[in-house]
């Protein structure tokens, strides 16, 4: 019954405290959700493809479900046009607030810059993540963007 209660507190334990008290396994999941972050945020790599399946397909790699969709779509459609993208974005740092086996909550420090001007601007997301057959994908974000560095 014990064990019962203890796992049933620690399914939504928050995540800094898991990781302080060594409950978490180092690295592990903490770590391919910063990767999955970071590659969503810095691979931009999307901007060369050359169909919609190949956009698909890379950006299946950090995201699922109807954002997943959506992102499809709208890189997709940005790609068919004949325009131009100035901006770097930058992870700056990870906090994962909440985790469990199937799902996360991590907030994260985002920096873009635009790379003519050099002008750059800072803003936070939270991203909720699931974790399904392919490991952590982000299922939802918001972001909040307050500094201009």
């Amino acid at each position: 019954m014990l064990l019962l209660a203890l796992a049933l507190s620690l399914a939504t334990y928050p995540a800094a405290l898991m990781e302080r008290n060594g409950l978490a396994a180092a690295g592990g999941d903490f770590g391919e959700i910063n990767s999955v972050i970071k590659g969503a945020v810095e691979d931009d790599s999307w901007l060369y493809l050359k169909t919609e399946d190949e956009v698909k397909a890379l950006l299946s790699k950090y995201y699922d479900g109807e954002l997943l969709v959506k992102l499809t779509r709208d890189a997709w459609n940005f790609n068919r046009k004949s325009t131009d993208w100035y901006s770097r974005a930058k992870l700056v740092s990870v906090d994962v607030k909440e985790i469990n086996p199937q799902s996360a909550t991590a907030e994260a420090v985002l920096e873009v810059e635009d790379v003519i001007s050099g002008a750059r601007q800072r803003g936070k997301a939270v991203y909720t993540m699931n974790r399904g057959k392919e490991g952590w994908r982000v299922n939802n974000v918001c972001y909040k963007w307050t500094v201009e560095v």
